[in-house]
């Protein structure tokens, strides 16, 4: 077995014309700590000399990885080479990861190498190799290269003279900005060079300098925050600025027990419905197999006391699988002990959603699982027909009869509790919106709610929630489509994305994409936090480019409850958007918030950002900060150059190239 394992990364040659190769020069990159903008909580990192050469010593751990990037941009064009990247004696190394920005796979992905020591595997793009069967001829000493040619556009990794992998790799010019990421290991790496022309001037021409005319740019109010508009799922934790609605508060599975089970000293009830007797109390409504910390007496307390709102899923559990009847009068008196426990927090802070995803397996009144679980398809079983006139019948009607009753009961309105209808599932496909559309035009019979019968679905509902809107495009057609179809015509009240982000999502390059289409829907209708909101789902997971919880809480921090005014810009040849986000009253802290979104994330590489006719407030603690989001790596931020011109406008110096989202802001200090 091999004691310890040192690598040699990294032979490139890109030719540029006109240059003579002898024209070189050799930087070391590990001369200087500050020439790298390092990220990472409890993390170890310092450069310093051993034998005469300087030496990076790494230390992380599997929640806590380090991202460096290099700051300033280099044309390369000879070798790009480090040695000794040497995991401890004795211990494994984790997974080193480089990411060169400016050079694109075949899906214009930022071209990625890593290097997994444990493991034995390297990776060159999508392509991935076991190194193992080469050792023996190489001995202890692991000689990496990795190899690119500008004629052939032809890239190789080769340890020693094995060549593990080849690919194709894309780039529009030499700039490159490199990425390291290691995560699992302490390890080292010393001898970082990076081969350049003499005329370091050279790579500053290649960059691109943009202007941004806003004078003829249409601007927007946004009638609620960034906080008003943001939610998430089941926490309980204190919230910052990031958000302010909860879908689950406290857990997905809150409710009365079911089954006849009840707390033999709970307190006897008389349900309305048929003079049923129950036995029901504020405690008993929570996660069931937890009640003692998770129940409705300790939950709604501290989220009134955080101010928040709450988006519980009605007890449509409740059904009884054979007749497809609710129990109204336990679901009756769940949704009134939370009225009583605070009348006027609860009608205006505490929904009801009858069903999640309801036009899937989710709802399940027909034992469709089963079949799944027998070998048929999942998909077979999403916006059939007659599920539809299953739920309109069975579910949402009887359940919009007893909101109406406990609206009568507790505040003498029936029309006091909004009606949430149950969430679409895939709400960007067209079966899907048909699906819904029978749904709310479903004439109800009265079958297990008698008082409504002959009168539709529409005519009670007054919030309908879709799922994954903004995921793709055209989302604001699809936004669109349902605004024109129920909200104009003023067939509901609101239009609530109640999950986005979910399994696919990458974290918090995915927020920020999603975070600024909905935000542009709903400066585009003029809807605010009650007539829309958006719930996001699956935020605490981990992902390579950082959980999306670290997105919405940094995010807040900048923007929170400030009034917005924003505006959506084309980069020129089509190459992206940026959307502008500017206080619309005088704010002591945020002046600009801008997000540039490259077009399918191809670079950017800009040298300067000028808006020539933005107008803020500017003093000597103006400051402008870069921060750029991936879903490969970390989040990562920089201080930027700013001038203020008299004439009026601000010039922005990046001198870098942008491969995802990126947010350029502009604040004072307090």
């Amino acid at each position: 077995m091999l004691r310890y394992l040192m690598m040699m990364l990294f032979v490139g040659w890109l030719s540029l014309p006109g240059l003579a190769q002898s024209r070189q020069s050799v930087e070391d990159l590990l001369a200087d700590a500050n020439a790298w903008d390092v990220t990472a909580k409890r993390f170890a990192s310092k450069i310093k000399k051993v034998d005469g050469q300087p030496t990076w010593f790494l230390r992380s751990s599997a929640k806590h990885p380090i991202s460096a990037r290099y700051k300033t941009p280099v044309t390369a064009w000879g070798t790009l080479r480090w040695s000794m990247l040497q995991p401890d004696a004795n211990e494994k190394a984790g997974m080193f990861i480089v990411q060169l920005h400016g050079m694109t796979d075949s899906d214009d992905q930022p071209m990625v190498v890593r290097i997994t020591p444990a493991k034995l595997t390297a990776q060159l793009g999508k392509t991935v190799k076991q190194w193992e069967s080469v050792f023996e001829d190489l001995g202890a000493e692991l000689q990496w290269s990795l190899g690119f040619n500008d004629q052939s556009k032809h890239i190789e990794l080769k340890l020693g003279d094995e060549t593990l992998i080849q690919t194709q790799a894309k780039w529009d010019d030499p700039n490159l900005t490199l990425q390291i990421d290691v995560t699992r290991g302490p390890l080292t790496v010393s001898q970082m060079q990076w081969v350049t022309p003499n005329e370091v001037q050279l790579a500053a021409q290649r960059f691109t300098d943009i202007t941004l005319d806003t004078s003829n740019a249409k601007w927007l109010d946004l009638p609620s925050s960034w906080k008003q508009y943001m939610g998430i799922h089941y926490t309980t934790r204190t919230p910052g600025q990031g958000w302010s609605t909860v879908r689950g508060y406290g857990s997905p599975h809150l409710g009365p027990p079911g089954d006849g089970k009840y707390r033999k000293d709970a307190t006897q009830r008389t349900g309305p419905f048929d003079e049923q007797t129950i036995r029901l109390d504020l405690q008993d409504i929570g996660r069931q197999s937890r009640l003692e910390t998770s129940n409705f007496k300790l939950l709604l307390p501290r989220l009134k006391a955080d101010g928040l709102d709450a988006i519980y899923q009605g007890p449509i559990r409740l059904i009884d699988k054979q007749s497809l009847k609710l129990d109204k009068n336990l679901a009756y008196w769940t949704i009134r002990l939370t009225c009583e426990w605070d009348r006027q927090y609860a009608a205006d802070h505490v929904f009801w959603q009858w069903g999640n995803e309801i036009n899937g397996l989710h709802l399940d009144l027909f034992d469709d699982k089963a079949k799944v679980k027998a070998g048929r398809s999942r998909w077979a079983f999403s916006n059939q027909p007659e599920k539809a006139d299953a739920y309109a019948e069975y579910v949402l009607a009887p359940a919009i009869e007893v909101m109406r009753r406990v609206g009568q009961d507790v505040y003498g309105d029936p029309k006091r509790l909004p009606i949430v209808c149950g969430s679409l599932g895939n709400s960007y496909n067209s079966k899907a919106r048909a699906w819904l559309d029978r749904v709310l035009k479903h004439k109800i019979t009265g079958t297990h709610a008698p008082s409504l019968a002959g009168k539709r679905i529409l005519d009670f509902v007054d919030i309908i929630c879709v799922h994954y809107p903004v995921a793709s495009d055209p989302y604001d057609k699809t936004l669109g489509q349902y605004h024109a179809d129920y909200f104009q015509p003023g067939h509901v009240k609101g239009i609530w994305v109640t999950e986005s982000h979910g399994r696919r999502g990458r974290g918090t390059a995915t927020i920020l994409m999603r975070g600024m289409r909905f935000l542009q829907w709903a400066a585009n209708y003029q809807l605010n936090r009650q007539q829309t909101r958006i719930c996001w789902w699956g935020t605490s997971k981990p992902k390579p480019g950082g959980k999306a919880d670290i997105a919405i809480d940094q995010l807040g921090d900048i923007l929170g409850d400030i009034p917005l005014k924003m505006s959506v810009l084309d980069l020129p040849d089509e190459q992206g958007k940026v959307y502008l986000l500017l206080p619309s009253q005088s704010q002591q802290t945020m002046q600009c918030f801008m997000v540039i979104a490259p077009q399918k994330q191809h670079a950017l590489s800009i040298g300067s950002l000028h808006l020539p006719n933005l107008s803020v407030n500017w003093d000597s603690s103006t400051t402008a900060r870069l921060i750029e989001y991936s879903t490969e790596h970390q989040p990562t931020q920089r201080d930027l150059t700013a001038e203020h011109h008299e004439a009026g406008g601000i010039t922005f110096k990046l001198d870098a190239p942008i491969t995802g989202f990126a947010i350029l802001t502009l604040m004072q200090q307090q």
